[in-house]
């Protein structure tokens, strides 16, 4: 069995969570100025624990010319999401056979996942707050964006 035929098996094990719309989502990181959100991208429900992605490494990232954004966004309509379950980075390295990334768990998810369910547009990481969410900007609207690095580690506290 092939590594993506272990990662659909995978996430077929995951229970369906419904999003409604105008629920918020958050999420943090480090970007150029004039950054245009879309895509596929990580989100939290909790804005403290997005926070943390936009303080983490903050020196690193001003050497190449980034700096944190700490955005909220809003549900514009409902979706579905799978809870992924069980300790992911072990399933994870059982899925791929060696250590794997997030960036590529997000691409391999937003190939494969249709196989799995067809209607979901995204994972949760079991006992996380961490929410993959494909294509956002078709499910999710920008409400607000943080770049002031003082208020955003007050706010990840």
């Amino acid at each position: 069995m092939s590594a993506m035929e272990r990662l659909v098996d995978y996430l077929r094990e995951g229970q369906v969570v419904n999003v409604r719309a105008g629920e918020v989502f958050h999420h943090g990181g480090f970007y150029k100025q004039g950054h245009t959100f879309s895509g596929t991208s990580w989100f939290a429900k909790g804005r403290r624990y997005a926070a943390g992605f936009a303080v983490w490494g903050a020196e690193a990232a001003a050497t190449r010319g980034q700096v944190g954004h700490l955005v909220e966004f809003e549900a514009e309509i409902d979706f579905s999401l799978l809870e992924v379950p069980g300790n992911h980075v072990e399933r994870l390295f059982e899925v791929y056979g060696c250590a794997w990334d997030h960036g590529t768990l997000a691409k391999d998810i937003g190939s494969y996942i249709s196989k799995a369910n067809p209607s979901a547009i995204g994972v949760i990481i079991s006992g996380l707050d961490d929410h993959l969410i494909l294509d956002f900007e078709h499910v999710l609207t920008k409400v607000s964006q943080e770049t002031d690095a003082a208020l955003i580690r007050r706010i990840k506290g």
